[in-house]
């Protein structure tokens, strides 16, 4: 463990405290990661109370690692921004110039109450939305095979998608970004194994690290309907499920912009309740 970060969070059952641990390696989705634990903090001692065999994931990614997040944000917020890499797999093999690596965009953190007791939530901050430009709204409609949306007026992409999940029958379905050289990182959710799930194996440059071309994937059951925003760079996707009860983080190094979304259904008919795809201006 290092890089730890402990802060307090209120909830409607008064204050609690977080403490993030980055592990070097043997995190959930290969080398480095992050785990978390809720509970007291007296000024000395850190007491968990959840349950101590249950190990919570900050992100099912491979790519946030030794975030921090800043002590009297505006309005009160919990703000996170991590290290978009795996220090342990291949930080310093990716095939980059003048620098190697990037950071997420900032996150903004709360503690919610589920089945299972207080989880970490995560979206990203509402200040990005400034960014957002060149709508595309897909209305509701039957994905049975694929759906294509191209978008070229921006590499970055903002991308909001709802799935009624009790309507839909395919064995997995998503989302898939993709270039003219038939390279592709795949999103979606895998409903016969309970799974959501990024795919970078066909995402272009992967020579570099025999531990990079690989499927990542992360328990989960959804409810009736399933959320997915997701932000897309020209060699990152950050996932956000569910209003951010589930996030993913991956990097990836396309040797083509991938300019193109296609929406797509395997093994049965997924419904899309709705959607809309932003194209985000640099923030600089």
């Amino acid at each position: 463990w290092e890089c730890p970060n402990l802060f307090p969070m209120q909830t409607p059952e008064g204050e609690k405290w977080v403490l993030l641990q980055n592990m070097d390696r043997g995190a959930v989705s290969g080398g480095s990661g992050t785990q978390y634990f809720i509970g007291r903090f007296n000024g000395t001692t850190f007491i968990n109370e959840n349950d101590s065999s249950e190990v919570l994931w900050f992100d099912y990614g491979a790519d946030d690692y030794a975030g921090v997040t800043w002590n009297h944000a505006p309005d009160g917020r919990s703000i996170f921004i991590g290290w978009m890499s795996n220090w342990n797999d291949y930080a310093q093999k990716v095939p980059t110039q003048t620098w190697r690596s990037a950071m997420t965009v900032p996150h903004e953190l709360s503690l919610k109450k589920t089945d299972d007791g207080y989880r970490l939530f995560q979206l990203p901050v509402k200040e990005l939305e400034i960014l957002r430009n060149d709508t595309i709204l897909m209305n509701a409609q039957i994905i049975n095979d694929s759906t294509q949306f191209k978008i070229t007026s921006s590499v970055q992409k903002d991308i909001e998608l709802v799935f009624d999940v009790s309507k839909s029958t395919a064995e997995n379905f998503g989302f898939t970004l993709y270039n003219s050289k038939n390279e592709f990182v795949k999103i979606g959710f895998d409903a016969a194994k309970s799974e959501f799930f990024i795919d970078r194996i066909h995402s272009g440059n992967t020579g570099f690290s025999p531990l990079f071309a690989a499927k990542h994937v992360a328990p989960y059951r959804p409810g009736n309907k399933l959320s997915i925003r997701a932000l897309v760079d020209v060699s990152s996707v950050e996932v956000f499920v569910d209003d951010g009860k589930l996030a993913m983080t991956e990097i990836f190094f396309p040797t083509e912009d991938f300019n193109q979304v296609r929406l797509y259904s395997e093994n049965g008919n997924a419904e899309l309740s709705g959607g809309v795809i932003y194209g985000l201006k640099p923030a600089w």
